[in-house]
């Protein structure tokens, strides 16, 4: 993009959605976010603390709530979602992997923001859909790992990218 003294709103859209494609920092923010939405709309929909721990999917979030540890729970989630994502695209970056871990990221969001809204819809099929969707992300994170491994070998230790 050459500098001509103006900038259209095509150019300046592009700029701005590449700059926050290309950002670690702030694509970390896609699953805190998710996260946040998810156990709010969980403790909003979910009629209240017998029906979480009687229906959650989630074994650690009904140990933190039967224990009274939701606060220490949710920041420590939030953390590690957050420097995951952020550690994970910082080593992906400059490779041709960076847009799949982009998508990876956004999929285990997406997955969570579909699990708080399992509460709205209260349907088998539709939490066991979440539940599938959780398990393509981790599917799809060790096909990842694995095909990097395999790469690096067959090209005598050098990955894609460096």
């Amino acid at each position: 993009m050459v500098w001509k003294g103006r900038i259209d709103r095509v150019t300046l859209d592009r700029a701005i959605g590449q700059g926050l494609f290309i950002n670690p920092l702030v694509i970390g923010i896609v699953p805190v976010v998710a996260v946040l939405a998810d156990y709010g709309l969980t403790f909003l929909l979910s009629g209240g603390r017998e029906f979480i721990l009687a229906y959650e999917a989630s074994p650690l979030l009904r140990y933190a709530v039967e224990n009274d540890l939701l606060p220490v729970y949710m920041g420590g989630l939030i953390l590690f979602y957050y420097v995951a994502a952020f550690l994970v695209l910082t080593l992906l970056s400059g490779s041709d992997h960076y847009p799949i871990g982009v998508a990876l990221i956004s999929l285990v969001g997406l997955t969570h923001l579909l699990g708080g809204l399992s509460w709205y819809f209260r349907n088998p099929l539709y939490s066991d859909t979440v539940i599938g969707l959780s398990l393509m992300s981790i599917l799809i994170a060790l096909f990842l790992f694995a095909y990097s491994l395999s790469s690096k070998f067959r090209k005598g230790g050098k990955t894609q990218g460096s």
